[in-house]
């Protein structure tokens, strides 16, 4: 069960919901942390042995390392083989070789390998958060099951550090005005994924379904772009669905992402983007190694490097890794060239371009592919454009053009520049009709639509 399913839409949420609300303050994180337990038994009864083993471990592993500080000892053994039992379980589940293994235990129907790399750094940083002093062990299981296993967060994040989770916890707040934000930002998020991701996802299809030598220029950019809009909708869909849930239970998570595509830059791109786990590898990788040294360009070359390690994570093979740490490069190099005035002149289209290219290295499943598709990309058919583009061209271009303009953030900047009083009024009292049509369209499209699912199991 997902997010974008209708059992969960018309059950399974509203009834939890309702459960929630009825239940004594006092037991409200139990209730919670049993719902998110059910929902995970949709997907069987493996899933959720899987992840109560993982939450005892991860909850077994913090008191140990905290017992060992408290006691003078060496809490850096015990911080050593609990992150490698994570990262090893990461490892064993998203490999090309034992992927199978996910899909024995039935993972893949509730964690996509993305899903699993979210929980992961969750509890790594947990485990390291405690190993530094900057928290102590949790011995509430019900308050540490909830980090890991809420199920608002548990597809898509967002990743936080435990003290700020539980800042989060205890100022939770259900009220008539947090569920109307928290249900308008979920149909906010389902139409992303229903009505934008699904559709891109059938025009990239169309475009890698057919051999790369005879592709022209046109039709593989068009792909290339279907492939970016339909990433970042499925992502940034789910992220606000969770989120969106969350808020309806009465939890405030950060957003994360803050429309990234046809940013003027690069560095702008990388802030925007998936925030937290971005933010969590700077944390815990990048600084705790630039602080070994004082050399500028091993510096440098450790920002490469974790960028490297982030595309590696996000794709787990070769193609993540080249493409981070070629963004990585790109970056550094733009920013010594930010003085430049061509650069504020030219921003926005030479970051679109660099991500286009970079979304055709990150899709494909090897290097050569990615290359030839590239190839396709810069005229290697020398045919710029045939029937296949055209048709998907008139089939599609007003799908694009609005993913495109959805995906930006010129309507949000349009609203809060609004001078009108009365504008402002009008669009405001128009946003519950505006979601109730939003929800009818998702509804009817959702009997046969769910595809875009498949751009996060091959990650």
């Amino acid at each position: 069960m997902i997010y974008s399913s209708l059992i969960f839409i018309y059950a399974f949420l509203p009834l939890s919901l309702l459960v929630h609300k009825l239940a004594p303050a006092k037991n409200k994180d139990l209730v919670l942390l049993i719902l998110s337990l059910i929902f995970l038994s949709f997907s069987g009864l493996a899933v959720l042995v899987f992840a109560v083993a993982y939450t005892a471990l991860n909850y077994s592993g913090g008191l140990v390392i905290q017992r060992a500080r408290d006691a003078k000892g060496l809490p850096a053994l015990p911080l050593a083989a609990f992150l490698s039992a994570d990262i090893g379980i990461m490892v064993l589940l998203r490999s090309q070789l034992l992927r199978g293994l996910s899909g024995i235990i039935g993972l893949h129907t509730i964690l996509c390998p993305l899903g699993l790399g979210l929980v992961t750094l969750s509890a790594a940083g947990y485990l390291m958060d405690i190993f530094s002093g900057r928290q102590r062990a949790e011995k509430d299981i019900v308050r540490f099951g909830l980090f890991i296993l809420m199920f608002p967060r548990l597809i898509m994040g967002p990743v936080l550090t435990y003290s700020r989770f539980t800042r989060i916890m205890d100022k939770r707040s259900q009220s008539a005005d947090a569920f109307g934000a928290g249900l308008t930002l979920f149909v906010k998020g389902l139409a992303k994924k229903v009505l934008a991701a699904d559709n891109l996802y059938m025009l990239y299809c169309a475009v890698s379904g057919v051999k790369t030598r005879d592709l022209s220029a046109l039709t593989a950019w068009t792909g290339a772009a279907a492939y970016v809009l339909c990433l970042y909708f499925t992502l940034s869909g789910l992220a606000d669905m969770g989120t969106g849930i969350g808020r309806c239970f009465g939890y405030t998570f950060p957003d994360s992402f803050r429309y990234p595509l046809f940013s003027s830059r690069l560095g702008y791109f990388a802030v925007k983007w998936h925030i937290q786990p971005v933010r969590w590898f700077v944390r815990y990788v990048e600084r705790p190694l630039q602080k070994q040294t004082t050399h500028k360009w091993l510096q440098a070359l450790i920002s490469i490097s974790v960028c490297g390690i982030i595309g590696f994570w996000y794709r787990f093979n070769t193609n993540g890794l080249l493409c981070g740490l070629i963004f990585g490069l790109l970056l550094l190099i733009e920013r010594h060239l930010s003085g430049f005035k061509i650069m504020k002149t030219t921003g926005v289209i030479y970051t679109s371009v660099i991500l286009l290219l970079l979304g055709a290295v990150f899709s494909g499943n090897t290097v050569s592919a990615s290359m030839r598709f590239i190839g396709a990309m810069t005229g290697s058919s020398r045919e710029l454009a045939d029937s296949l583009s055209v048709y998907l061209l008139r089939s599609y271009s007003v799908l694009l053009l609005v993913s495109m303009y959805a995906s930006s953030d010129l309507f949000r900047t349009m609203i809060l520049r609004a001078g009108s009083v009365r504008l402002r009024s009008v669009l405001t009292g128009a946003r519950p009709v505006t979601v109730l049509l939003m929800l009818i369209a998702c509804t009817a499209l959702m009997s046969y639509s769910g595809t875009s699912e498949m751009i996060l199991l091959r990650l």
